[in-house]
């Protein structure tokens, strides 16, 4: 079995635009389309059983019409299931993270760079401590943004600092830890009270590095992800197989974490 941990899809009258925008402001090229067939190929080509859509609120007032599509979204595709979405700059956060725990959610996405508030601001530290009240899991971007390289919103000091404060239980650190510090990361993150996934972050540093990162933190706290449409699933899981690592290890990171998280 294996779950993509970290995907995103869009919808389908927007989905070209999106990604076309994206690949324009960070220079990456997709991987695959952004939309959910285009996902649910990829995964039939690449063994995948399940992915985990996290959308993005880039505007605090559309929180009603995203749930909406998303809480559709979920109804629709078995083999796709989207988080909910939350700005941290919502008002009545705590109620809205309330809607998306009795819709059925499982979880919810934030994004330091796209939602501009560092990741370890005030709002989204009340963010993280209501979702840790309702039992979600939060998903946070970490590291860098190549949309946003003159910025930094979420490096290894302030992602600390954010653990320290809330001693979270369900927070997931997408890209490794933290994209463009891995070995921050080794010296500094591997311990921590958080899950890494590994999202556009397997193939950007070395074998060795990833090894001794599994190492470090726990194999149990290490979660596989691609971050489709930006990395291939094929190619990532080809990619993870061939790293020499413990059996028990790699199926705890390709799919027995997740469905413990997931409560699956």
């Amino acid at each position: 079995m294996i779950i993509d941990f970290h995907t995103h899809i869009f919808p389908d009258n927007i989905a070209d635009r999106a990604v076309e925008s994206l690949e324009n402001s960070s220079g990456y090229t997709r991987a695959i389309g952004g939309s959910a067939n285009d996902l649910l190929t990829e995964m039939k080509s690449a063994g995948v059983d399940l992915s985990v859509n996290l959308p993005i609120l880039t505007n605090p007032t559309h929180f009603e019409g995203t749930i909406k599509k998303l809480k559709e979204q979920n109804e629709k595709y078995a083999e796709i299931l989207s988080f909910g979405a939350i700005h941290p700059l919502c008002q009545n956060v705590k109620e809205k993270l309330k809607i998306i725990k009795d819709l059925g959610f499982l979880g919810i996405k934030l994004h330091p760079y796209f939602q501009e508030s560092d990741i370890n601001s005030i709002e989204n530290e009340r963010v993280l401590n209501f979702a840790e009240e309702l039992d979600l899991i939060t998903v946070f971007h970490t590291g860098t943004d190549a949309s946003f390289r003159d910025i930094e919103r979420a490096t290894p000091d302030m992602i600390i600092d954010l653990v320290k404060t809330v001693k979270p239980k369900k927070l997931v650190l997408s890209h490794t830890g933290a994209l463009g510090y891995f070995e921050e990361v080794k010296k500094y993150m591997c311990g921590i009270s958080a899950y890494f996934d590994t999202s556009f972050s397997l193939d950007e540093m070395s074998v060795d590095l990833f090894i001794d990162i599994v190492k470090s933190h726990g194999a149990d706290k290490i979660l596989f992800g691609t971050d489709s449409p930006w990395k291939s699933q094929k190619s990532y899981v080809d990619y993870f197989n061939n790293i020499k690592l413990e059996t028990e290890d790699k199926e705890k990171i390709l799919y027995k974490n997740a469905l413990k998280l997931l409560k699956k």
